[in-house]
């Protein structure tokens, strides 16, 4: 008896000792500097608090890639939202414009699933293609598709990516095409790369 007394009194104190350092920690600072050595430019941002953790070259140029992509989808959801489309329905074709607007086909490091000019998908199908294989002639097809729901084109789809990120707040990025192919003037910053992926 007099045994698990004992039990019961330390296992008693480990777990006030163990509260008593959560909260004692709880109130010291965070070191500025995490000691993150990567040579590019890093971000960490807190999306339940919506702040920034840490901030390494985050106001450098770079260029979008996958933000590009992201803001893309943002578009085109609010577009199909918009007109009342559902998008396990809506069919979207391939179109040459898409083809060409998708990056050279014989680079390996341009991703795409292959589609041909004619091809016909639902848009949920590409949404998915889009974000989860990265796939260029899906986002792109998306975008002339896009651009053919606002009426012009998939310069108008590019110019509504770009109204996109004023309203995220964004002052220092630009899209020139919907993909995140390389283009002198597509743009962005590390602080809002994660705030694209973070809306």
């Amino acid at each position: 008896m007099r045994s698990k007394k004992i039990f019961a009194f330390l296992l008693a104190a480990a777990m006030l000792f163990a509260v008593f350092t959560v909260f004692a920690s709880a109130d010291e600072e965070v070191a500025p500097d995490p000691g993150i050595d990567s040579g590019n430019a890093v971000v960490a941002y807190c999306l339940d608090d919506d702040q920034f953790l840490y901030l390494d070259r985050a106001d450098d140029t770079v260029a979008p890639v996958v933000a590009a992509k992201l803001v893309a989808m943002m578009v085109i959801s609010d577009l199909l939202k918009e007109r009342g489309l559902d998008p396990a329905t809506a069919e979207v074709t391939v179109t040459a414009t898409a083809i060409s607007n998708s990056g050279d086909i014989s680079d390996v490091r341009v991703p795409m699933m292959g589609f041909k000019a004619g091809n016909v998908y639902s848009a949920k199908d590409l949404i998915s293609a889009t974000l989860v294989a990265n796939a260029n002639d899906a986002c792109a097809a998306l975008a002339c598709y896009g651009g053919e729901l606002l009426g012009g084109n998939i310069i108008t789809f590019i110019d509504k990516m770009n109204e996109k990120a004023g309203s995220l707040g964004l002052e220092h990025t630009h899209f020139a095409n919907p993909t995140g192919l390389d283009a002198p003037t597509q743009v962005s910053t590390p602080r809002e790369v994660a705030k694209i992926a973070a809306a």
